[in-house]
């Protein structure tokens, strides 16, 4: 298993993220969305087997910021509950310390108990309730992590 990071993904990297979102994420971005969304000031790590994509993290960073957000984390299903999205957003969380973040949020359905259970266990910690945060009436759960590696 081999680990990448990218800022600004390339166009490549773009198609590989909408792919993976659109087959293994349950409420996955539109593909308007992703046709819209400006990678400029975003920056992407994922895991690749045999040079494939089974996995990423895509992050909000602009450049010389000492905050990230995660925006999403998905992993191909043959791959989930092995370790592969822990392992990506640890090596991610690393290459951020190493850009100057020193914080990292997320947001995260409460109902999403296997998110909540693996932030908490890489040290994330819950901030506030948010009511009625995504679009189909579901509340998230605000989360933080001081990176401190």
């Amino acid at each position: 298993m081999n680990y990448f990071f990218e800022q600004k993904p390339s166009k490549e990297c773009q198609l590989n993220l909408k792919h993976i979102d659109r087959h293994f994420m349950k409420n996955c971005w539109s593909e308007e969305s992703w046709d819209h969304f400006n990678f400029d000031h975003h920056a992407v790590g994922w895991v690749e087997i045999e040079n494939e994509m089974i996995g990423f993290a895509l992050f909000d960073h602009l450049a010389n910021d000492t905050y990230a957000h995660l925006l999403k984390i998905v992993v191909k299903l043959p791959w989930q509950r092995k370790g592969v999205g822990e392992h990506i957003l640890m090596e991610s969380l690393k290459r951020l310390k190493l850009l100057g973040v020193q914080t990292c949020g997320l947001e995260v359905a409460i109902d999403n108990l296997r998110a909540i259970s693996l932030y908490q266990k890489m040290g994330y910690k819950t901030l506030r309730a948010l009511k009625g945060f995504y679009s189909d009436g579901t509340d998230a759960c605000a989360m933080s992590k001081e990176l401190r590696f």
